[in-house]
């Protein structure tokens, strides 16, 4: 599989995933003291869901069999996305406030190395242990990402909050089929059901929001309608 590593995730040789998964969480970390520098600013307030999804969309040529032409431009994306996820993950490593965000943190990385390791892989071969590497990153990240929803399920229990769990349901199925991808486990299917099961946490996590800013949007271009306007 190629670039994928929640999930939320997981692109390279075409065994296994390229970068397969990590849901989309908070990104926030704990406050420190001011930066000094404008790169440090911008990786103290630069968000990995754009990464994530810049990786997640290099993965769907394994799954899309009329994406072969594309492969190399979603492989560029994917590397942009690989090496963007791993400079803002590290950073947030070193500033993460807690052990489930640095958890968090770490997922991210190597979901970002698996994903740079398996194009590196694809593009450049350099030997044997470059996709070794990349299936490493891939199992612990996927891991990982099994633990945090464990927590976030059992969480969700004990405040009684039904969408906390279920969103720790998805980063667990994410973070098996991750790991299942990374070892050579059905890699098309496995890549398939991360992708699913990512951007459809990633639509159950913000549907809310969303769901408001559309009431919004219509409500407010009904109050400017020629119907209204022109009764009034």
């Amino acid at each position: 599989m190629s670039t994928l590593p929640r999930i939320n995730p997981k692109p390279a040789s075409s065994s296994v995933p390229s970068s397969v998964p990590h849901l989309p969480k908070d990104d926030s970390v704990a406050s420190g003291p001011e930066e000094l520098t404008p790169v440090a600013r911008l990786m103290n307030g630069a968000s990995d869901s754009g990464f994530q999804n810049a990786v997640l969309l290099s993965s769907v040529k394994d799954v899309v069999d009329t994406a072969t032409q594309l492969s190399p431009y979603l492989g560029a994306v994917g590397a942009v996305g690989s090496v963007g996820l791993m400079a803002t993950s590290a950073h947030k490593i070193l500033r993460a406030g807690s052990t489930e965000k640095r958890l968090e943190a770490v997922s991210n990385f190597v979901w970002g190395a698996q994903g740079a390791g398996l194009l590196l892989d694809q593009f450049a071969p350099m030997g044997h242990w470059v996709g070794v590497a990349a299936a490493c990153c891939g199992v612990a990240g996927g891991v990982i990402e099994m633990g945090l929803g464990a927590v976030s399920i059992a969480r969700g229990l004990e405040m009684k909050k039904p969408v906390t769990s279920r969103l720790g349901l998805i980063d667990l199925m994410a973070g098996a089929c991750w790991v299942a991808g990374s070892v050579g486990v059905s890699p098309t299917l496995t890549t398939a059901g991360f992708l699913a099961l990512t951007l459809g946490g990633k639509a159950y996590r913000y549907h809310d929001g969303l769901e408001a800013e559309i009431h919004r949007v219509i409500e407010k271009t009904s109050a400017h309608s020629p119907d209204r306007t022109g009764s009034s």
